[in-house]
C-alpha cells in the first residue's frame, strides 16, 4: 500500500517519481488532470461524496488509459490531480483521442441534476529521452492545464 493511494487504489506520488525513473529512457507523455468543480461537491455534499466521487474518477481514467492499449500507469497526486504518464511516442492525433476521451468520460455524472457541473481539465507535456526531470516536466503540465482552465475549463492544453 506504500505505493498506491489509500482511497482510490492508483498508483501515489511517490510511485510516479519511482515509474519515471525507470522509465526515462524512453519517451512519452504527462496528461495532468484536475477537476472542475470538485470543491462544490465536497463543500456541498460532503467528503464522503467526494470520496466515491474521486473513486470513480480513477476508474473512469484507468478505463480510458486501458481501452488506449498504449504502456502507461496513472497516479493520483492529492486531493483531485491525478498524472497520467503514458510510455514511448505517440502521435499528437493519439494523443488528443486519449484527452478528448477522458474528458467526456469525466463530464458525464448524474450531479448535472443538482446543479452541479463536474468536468476536468488537462494540461499535456511530450518529453524526450532523458531529456528532463520529472519536476520540470510536471511544472510545464501544471501550467498548460491552467491554460485549459483559464480557457474555459473542460479541455485540454499543451506546453
Amino acid at each position: 500500500m506504500a505505493c498506491r493511494d489509500h482511497l482510490t487504489g492508483c498508483y501515489n506520488r511517490y510511485s510516479l517519481e519511482r515509474f519515471f525513473q525507470q522509465h526515462t529512457k524512453e519517451e512519452g507523455i504527462i496528461l495532468f488532470l484536475d477537476l472542475d468543480g470538485f470543491k462544490q461537491i465536497n463543500d456541498k455534499l460532503g467528503h464522503e461524496t467526494g470520496d466515491f466521487v474521486l473513486k470513480e474518477v480513477s476508474l473512469r481514467i484507468e478505463e480510458v488509459i486501458r481501452k488506449s492499449t498504449l504502456s502507461g500507469a496513472v497516479f493520483r497526486l492529492g486531493g483531485d490531480e491525478f498524472v497520467v504518464n503514458l510510455i514511448g511516442r505517440v502521435s499528437k492525433e493519439r494523443i488528443e483521442d486519449i484527452a478528448t476521451a477522458l474528458i467526456l468520460s469525466l463530464s458525464s455524472w448524474d450531479f448535472h441534476t443538482n446543479n452541479f457541473s463536474l468536468s476536468s481539465s488537462i494540461g499535456i507535456v511530450s518529453y524526450a529521452k532523458e531529456e528532463q526531470s520529472l519536476t520540470e516536466l510536471l511544472k510545464k503540465a501544471d501550467n498548460a492545464l491552467y491554460r485549459a482552465k483559464s480557457s474555459g475549463k473542460n479541455t485540454y492544453q499543451y506546453f
